[in-house]
Order: C-alpha cells, then structure tokens, then sequence
C-alpha cells in the first residue's frame, strides 16, 4: 500500500521541505544580515561578483576552496542579478533536489517508510535551513555529495554484490571532484573508495573499468585547479594554500578543539586572515615567504607541538571529538544561535544535532546485520570525522555528515516501531540505551559550549561590514543587538561610538568613547563646534565677516590639525564673506576631503573659483560633483549657464534635459533651473 503512493508522500515531504524554506527565505530577505555578507561570507561573494565580471579568479594560490565561488559566479552570469539574495533562493532550491536525492536514496538502502521518516526530520533538522540561509559552501557541498551518493547507488549499485554502468562511477568521480574544490573534506572518502575498489579488482572481483571511471573523473575534474596553484604558489598546492595554518589552529599547544582566533591576526576576513599568518610566519623565519611556504612552516609548528607533548595533544583530540558530538553549532562566521534570533522559522524547527546524531546510531545498531550495505556510508563518515581530527571541530565541517545521520535516523524509528510490532524487545531496548547514552553528554548543559556560541560577536562584525557600506543606521542597529547581549562587550561598543560620530550625532559618540577610556576623533565636534559657531555668529552680526574670521582664527591657529568638516566650512564661509576667494576654495576642498560623499563642497568650491574668473577650473568641479551624484541640480545649473556663456548651446540644452528629469523640491533652485529653460527657448525661437 504504501509503495503504490510513495510517489505522492515524497512530492508533498518535498513541497512541505520547499514551503519551509520559503517561509524563511521571507523573512530574512530584507534583514541587514543577508545583505551585508561578513567574513567568508564576503569573501565569496566578492570573488564570485568578480568571475561572473571578468572570469579571473584571485592572484596566489588558493585560500579558501574555488568551487563555491565558481558556483556563485555562474549564478550571477546566468541570472544577471548581482546580490546575496539571488545566492540564498538559489541555495535552497538545490536543496529540495538534495532533500529528493537522499529520500531516493534511502528508499533504496531501507525502505519506504525509512525514507519518509527521514523526510520528516529533513524537514524539522533547523541547522540544515541555517546553512540555507548563509554565504557558505555548505548547501552547495551537501547538493554535491548527495548526487554522488545518488549515482553510486541508483545507477552505478555501489552497494550491491556487482556494481554496473560505469558512467555513473564516472559522474560520481567528477561530483566528488567538485566537492573537493569546495572543501577538501571529501578526499578522504575518494582515497578510501579508491583503495578498496582497487583491492576489489585485485582479487578479481570487480573489473577494472569502474576504478579507472571513477579516478579518472576525479582528476580531470582536479587537475586544473592543482596545477593553477601551483604555478601561482611557486610550489604544489592540492586545493587550498590554508591546510598547513588550519593543521596549526587545531592542534597547537593550547588548541581548544574549535576554531581559535590568534592576537596576530587583525581581521579575520579570508584575504586579510591568509596574509596576516603569512606576514606572521616570515617575521618569525626572517625572511619574505610565499603563502605556501608560510602554511608549511606553520604545520611544521603544530608537529613539533604535537611531538613534545603526545598526551596533551590526544587530549586535544578528544576535545574535538567532544566538540562534534555536542548539540551546540560552533560556527566561524555567522552563528547558529544568532540565526535563530533573527529568523523565526529556524528557531521553531525543533531537531537539532544533539537529536540526530543520537538516533542515527541508533538505527545503526538495528542495521547492524545488514552493515555491509552501508560501506560508502562508513567510508564517508571516516572522511568528514578524520577532517575534524586533523584540523578542529566545526558546525560547518560535520554538516555534511546529514547523508548518513537522516537515512539511519529515519530508519532507526521504522524499525524501533516495527520492532514493538513484532516484539523484538531486546533489540529495541538495545537502540534505545544506545540512544540515550549519547542524548545526554550531546545535550547536557555546558558553560564552555555556551560560551563558544554566544552571538555577541555576529552582530558586531554585521555592524563592522555595514559601516564599510555606510549603512550607518543598521551598523548601529547591530551594535545595539550585540550590546543587548553583552554590555561590556568592546568592539561592539567602540563600533557604535564610531557610527554615532559618522552619523554626526558627536556628543553621544563622545560619552560611548569616554565609556571605553578611547579619544573621540577630535575634541571640538558636537556641543563644542556649536558654541563656537554660536560666538562667531554673534561676532559676525556686531563687528563684521573680519573680525569674525580673526577670531576662528584665534580661537582654531592650527585648523589642519584637526580632521572636522564643519570647521572647514565655516572657515570658507567667512573667508568667502571676506572676499578672500582663493583661501575660501582650499578650505572647502579640506571639507571635501573630509566628506567626500557630498557633492556640497565641490559646489561650492567652484563658485569661489568662478569668483577668481577661472571658468575652465569651476566646471571641472561642477562636473566632479555631478559625477558624485547624477541628481545633483545645482552643479548641473550653473554647469549650463557657464556652457551658455561660452556659446556650448549643446552642453546647455543637455544639462536643462537632465534638470527635466530632476525633482527639485528647493523653490530657488527650481526657479534658477527655470531660468536656464527659458533662456534656451529664447534662443532657439
């Protein structure tokens, strides 16, 4: 019965699996996260804006793997929309084909009601939207893998006695390829699948044309992106150039299991992050290394820790098996738990790692009679275990570990029910004890794990990217939801004390500089500037633009000394008044230069030109602002008036055509703009 509607159950788990993703997709699409990528995040968007733009990826070996962003660059041509959302729908579309491949493939390995009790979990597992939802090459991996998977096992009976169409171990060589140059996380499970099909057509029982299909798609698929790095890195690199620094952070004296972040690196974006180990590396050799050598020297490092202290280093070991086992998503970009905060649909997803894993040991115990079948599985485990090993435990590192956990999950309930049925009690009890035995060290409360997934830092660095972007009002949006966190948390601070002073508001950044013991950029912006400017006004009204100047001058002998803009303008302003035109047009360039976002003070450093009669040098500067920003009317006014004075009817008539486009709500300028269409229809009547 319930193989005849399978067919329908999986078109509505794969509808129910979209709508999921959808709902979220909705309501983190406008949010400041999405749009502002951070991290590696940033990093491949950029490199993928940059392939779909000129098809060159980064000079230098690569630091992170080139697939992702390969993927992101063929979305962009393909789409022609350039933005992080375009990523995002893209992301899970692919995963419903992933979401359809594994139930497949688990229908194939246990059976219907197995794959349908995956769906469900598919479904309801929240760390698989988070990834969804983020600038990372998880989902796309995840897609890669469980087409492998899929080959393998549908077309190619990787888990029969006698494989067959050895076109599909082809196509599977090449996917793992792909999921190589994404992350080499894979490589394992190809060299351990490679050796036991080898040591199969040793003894004769499997011919040869599967191993040579499926080795021969991995290298040509490889081979490209090795000797590509290998000639930019001056020596072989695999895939990327990080190993030897990711081999360093995991298993140096003092490693934590996780990701660590070391004082000698500034800023942790990829190209920031790669140069700072590698400038590190060659101040402490004492000589220029390329990025290569430099990851050498820093694995060297780690081995020699290792080899002092064997003891201390197994414990490391344990410390990140206890890290990947833990419910916790230790994240190195933007955490799990600040996801939830921010979008409600993966917070109401109830299963998390600390369920899954758990059950799918379980249903690993119930399948234990059968566990032949399940070779590809334990090849691939081994693979993505081994990378945590190596290297250290991450959210991101045992993800793709779903295509095992979901299908023996699934089936580990199918089978606890069916053994109820039938009254195998002591094989279900087995599953269960096995089940809770790993629930509670996942799941039991732990300052350390608490503390590695607090969100503090997630918000704060969003806040840093968007100042980068001058989204200053969502930058201190950031700020503020970080500091809701952590009061005392002091990037987060000394970046809203930032974005108050970029956004004028001087005396309210002033009292978060002082909260930190940190000098505000200068000491006469906000109140101070405004009682002076006040003292001037004053002075101006009673004794003149001259005595008002000599006492901005008394009052500021030095104005170069500090980087203020309205300092700058007033001094113009009264310089203008005093006829002193060319002293008035540096000054309102030091302004410019000060804020040079605004086209005001290009404007306005034209007219005083236009005073000295250099007519040549204000409409360059007319122009400049104009470039600065299209809409600007009043450069576009006077650039047309000073055309028309020189007799360019042409460059005339074309600024008043663009005026036409311009909303000019300032009644003045309207009129000004006015005046310029009719003295052309004048002209041409």
């Amino acid at each position: 019965m319930l193989q005849k509607h399978f067919t329908k159950l999986l078109a509505l788990l794969t509808g129910v699996f979209a709508a999921v993703r959808h709902f979220s997709y909705r309501s983190i699409a406008d949010s400041i996260v999405t749009r502002v990528p951070v991290l590696d995040s940033d990093t491949y968007f950029r490199w993928g804006y940059e392939l779909s733009t000129t098809g060159q990826h980064p000079s230098g070996p690569f630091w992170l793997g080139p697939g992702y962003p390969q993927f992101i660059g063929w979305l962009f041509s393909l789409t022609g929309d350039v933005s992080p959302q375009v990523i995002l729908v893209a992301q899970m579309l692919l995963s419903c084909a992933t979401f359809l491949l594994l139930l497949l493939v688990t229908r194939k390995l246990f059976g219907e009601r197995a794959s349908l009790f995956a769906g469900i979990l598919g479904i309801l597992y929240a760390p698989w939207l988070y990834f969804d939802g983020m600038i990372l090459s998880a989902s796309w991996i995840l897609f890669l893998n469980s087409a492998m998977f899929f080959f393998l096992i549908e077309y190619g009976g990787a888990t029969e006695d006698e494989p067959r169409n050895w076109w599909a171990w082809a196509i599977a060589g090449g996917l793992c390829a792909l999921s190589a140059l994404a992350r080499p996380s894979i490589l394992p499970f190809a060299a351990m699948l490679t050796v036991f099909l080898a040591w199969r057509v040793w003894q004769s029982k499997l011919k040869p044309s599967y191993l040579v299909a499926f080795v021969l798609a991995l290298i040509l698929v490889h081979l490209p992106t090795s000797l590509r790095n290998s000639r930019e890195g001056g020596s072989p690199v695999f895939v990327t150039a990080s190993g030897g620094v990711n081999f360093f952070i995991g298993n140096r004296e003092g490693a934590s299991g996780v990701y660590d972040e070391l004082d000698f690196i500034q800023t942790f974006d990829a190209p920031a992050e790669a140069e700072g180990y590698r400038l590190e590396a060659s101040k402490r050799v004492g000589r220029n290394l390329t990025l290569p050598e430099a990851a050498n020297v820093w694995k060297e490092y780690a081995l020699r820790d290792v080899f002092a202290d064997k003891f201390g280093w197994l414990g490391v070991e344990l410390k990140k098996l206890w890290w990947t086992l833990r419910n916790e998503e230790v994240a190195n970009n933007f955490s799990f738990r600040a996801t939830q905060m921010i979008n409600p649909v993966v917070d109401h997803l109830p299963i998390r790692w600390g369920v899954l894993l758990p059950l799918a040991v379980a249903g690993l115990v119930m399948f234990w009679d059968r566990r032949k079948k399940l070779l590809l599985y334990l090849f691939y485990s081994l693979s993505y275990v081994a990378t945590i090993l190596i290297f250290f435990s991450s959210s991101e590192y045992r993800f793709p570990l779903v295509l095992v956990f979901l299908p023996l999950a699934g089936y580990a309930i199918h089978a606890i029910i069916e053994g109820f049925r039938n009254k195998q009690t002591t094989r279900v009890a087995v599953a269960l004890v096995v089940y809770v035995v790993l629930l509670l060290p996942a799941n039991a409360p732990s300052k350390t794990a608490y503390d590695q997934v607090y969100p503090r830092s997630d918000f704060a660095n969003v806040g840093t990217t968007a100042m980068r972007y001058d989204m200053f009002s969502e930058a201190m949006g950031m700020f503020a939801r970080a500091l809701a966190i952590d009061p005392d948390y002091r990037p987060a601070r000394l970046g809203l004390a930032d974005a108050l002073w970029r956004t004028r508001n001087f005396d309210q950044a002033r009292e978060e500089y002082e909260r930190l013991g940190v000098s505000p950029p200068d000491s006469l912006s906000g109140a101070p500037l405004e009682t002076l400017k006040s003292v001037i006004d004053s002075i101006r009204a009673t004794e003149g633009d001259s005595a008002a100047l000599a006492e901005l001058d008394r009052a500021i002998p030095h104005p170069e000394s500090l980087a203020v803009r309205d300092l700058w303008v007033e001094r113009a302003k009264l310089q203008a008044a005093d006829n002193r035109y060319g002293a008035a047009y540096w000054s309102m360039l030091n302004a410019h230069d000060l804020d040079p976002t605004s086209p005001d003070w290009l404007f306005w450093a034209a007219e005083y030109v236009l005073q000295m009669d250099f007519a040549k040098q204000a409409d360059s500067l007319y122009q400049a602002a104009i470039d600065l920003y299209p809409a600007y009317a009043p450069a576009r006014i006077e650039k047309g008036f000073l055309a028309l004075e020189v007799g360019d009817l042409e460059e005339a008539v074309r600024q008043s055509r663009e005026l036409d486009k311009i909303h000019i709500p300032n009644d003045s300028i309207r009129a000004q703009a006015e005046k310029l269409d009719s003295l052309l229809q004048h002209l041409y009547e």
